[in-house]
């Protein structure tokens, strides 16, 4: 993002008050998700009966193996989120890999923790209380913000100035390291964008209410025989599936009214709330 919320260009994005430099304008221009132009080229998508954000009706089961999505251009500043069940593994695990190693998200139970280049940022506890976690983690290249939010809570803020731009994202593992690839984990409903997400909005997708401004790659897994693969959003990126896969109808069940209130106040639900989730 490029504005102080008042609007006005932030700091060193402008010449005159007004106009942005060449970074403003850099910035500006990384937030066109260029794929959009290659895209009126093909064929409309497959539709989804259930519409965008609405809630998983059914799940992929990553049995070994992660799936890995490959932007058709590199991102600077970027947000991916996704759905993933709690995992009974004691052995640590890789559940999300940018840029093979630069960021990571690894969980052994209910122990997680935030790397970057393979040192550790951030270590938190994530009790299984709900059927499925929402997990969304972004980056703002220009002031090096990295954040991860975990059930719409920012559950850790690191300044990790200079990163790369994002060319290849794993779910469930690392590419080309077996040892790190998720076992009976589950996962749903992956989107990729390019532009950090505020707190606000990946509030928003944890209520049922996904945002499509710079979508880069949707991938429901489900609604689809190709469903591993299936991208429906308006966008070329290249989705590679390691390992086996297989289905159930397990679906993600919608938060609470309670918790929905939290959210719509622009708040976020208590950690100590016993269940998130009503059943």
């Amino acid at each position: 993002w490029t504005d102080d919320g008042q609007g006005h260009w932030l700091p060193g994005l402008d010449v005159d008050g007004t106009h942005p430099n060449d970074i403003g304008h850099g910035l500006l221009f990384d937030c066109i998700p260029l794929t959009l132009f290659d895209a009126l080229q093909l064929p409309m998508p497959p539709v989804n009966p259930h519409g965008f954000g609405s809630w998983v009706q059914s799940t992929g089961l990553l049995t070994e193996g992660d799936i890995e999505i490959r932007p058709s251009s590199g991102m600077g500043s970027w947000t991916i989120s996704f759905w993933t069940g709690p995992s009974a593994a004691t052995a640590e695990r890789v559940l999300l890999s940018v840029n093979t190693g630069q960021f990571q998200v690894r969980r052994a139970g209910a122990s997680w923790g935030l790397w970057s280049g393979g040192a550790i940022l951030n270590t938190m506890e994530v009790r299984p209380v709900a059927p499925f976690h929402h997990v969304a983690m972004t980056y703002q290249s220009f002031a090096g913000i990295l954040e991860l939010y975990i059930d719409a809570q920012l559950r850790s803020r690191a300044i990790v100035p200079g990163a790369n731009p994002v060319t290849v994202l794993s779910i469930g593992g690392d590419p080309g390291t077996s040892g790190w690839n998720a076992e009976d984990d589950r996962f749903a409903d992956v989107v990729l964008y390019r532009a950090p997400l505020s707190q606000t909005d990946i509030q928003a997708i944890r209520i049922g209410q996904g945002q499509w401004k710079s979508v880069e790659a949707w991938l429901p897994l489900t609604y689809s025989p190709s469903r591993p693969t299936l991208n429906l959003a308006a966008s070329v990126p290249a989705v590679i599936v390691h390992g086996v896969w297989n289905w159930s109808n397990e679906g993600i069940q919608p938060i609470s009214p309670f918790d929905q209130r939290w959210l719509a106040q622009g708040a976020v639900p208590p950690r100590n709330r016993v269940a998130l989730y009503a059943f």
